[in-house]
């Protein structure tokens, strides 16, 4: 999950509107001098390949604002959800290739925020916004917001993964972050054998009568089967 570190603050309408078509929301629980928020995302992730859009995420986000002195406030994102790769997407961490086969995975992050200002959440929240702006939207338009360390993991199903982190360059850096390049762990099929049954040889020397064949010898046991 990209994220650009900023200091900003949006316009008063973007915090206090209603929120764009698409997006969806719960209402925060504010608690002293602080608040818990929590939210379902969907929406598509970005990392550093060409095209960026990598996967279709769906997660849960749990924010919690706490104040540290007056007008000063500690801010920690808490995701965990799910994602499935796009064919034909730049591999995330900016080594080239596409990705070749849609599979599924697990994600998990957290990142860590600072902000000055005023504590004004919204009883509805543009999903659709990086996790910079979310929490921008979460204060009064004045407030500046500082983002700090953050990490997201993502593993698929058949066990690649990546880490996006401010500890590898972004989720760029070969040796630490991995790669996510749509392998799949299906088993192949191996055919069974068709099952045979042994073919009955004639008794030797059997004398013949009214013109039929000499008598098969007797199948003393079942044929073996497999499968």
């Amino acid at each position: 999950m990209k994220t650009t570190i900023i200091a900003a603050a949006l316009t008063a309408g973007s915090v206090l509107g209603p929120a764009p078509a698409g997006a969806y929301a719960t209402t925060g629980h504010k608690v002293a001098c602080g608040a818990v928020v929590h939210d379902h995302f969907a929406k598509t992730d970005s990392g550093h390949g060409n095209p960026p859009e990598w996967a279709d995420l769906k997660f849960a986000r749990t924010t919690t604002i706490r104040c540290t002195s007056p007008g000063h406030y500690a801010v920690k994102i808490m995701d965990r959800g799910s994602f499935r790769t796009l064919v034909g997407a730049g591999r995330p961490n900016g080594g080239g290739g596409q990705i070749t086969n849609a599979v599924r995975g697990e994600m998990h992050g957290a990142y860590w925020l600072t902000v000055t200002g005023a504590l004004a959440v919204p009883s509805r929240r543009d999903t659709s916004l990086s996790a910079t702006a979310y929490v921008t939207a979460l204060f009064d338009p004045s407030s500046v917001v500082k983002g700090a360390t953050y990490s997201w993991a993502y593993r698929t199903v058949c066990g690649e993964e990546w880490l996006d982190s401010s500890l590898d360059n972004d989720g760029q850096d070969p040796a630490v972050a991995g790669n996510i390049t749509g392998k799949t762990c299906r088993p192949r099929h191996t055919p069974r054998p068709a099952p045979t049954t042994p073919t009955p040889t004639p008794t030797r020397n059997a004398p013949s009568t009214g013109g039929e064949a000499p008598p098969a010898t007797p199948v003393k046991r079942q044929p073996a089967f497999t499968g």
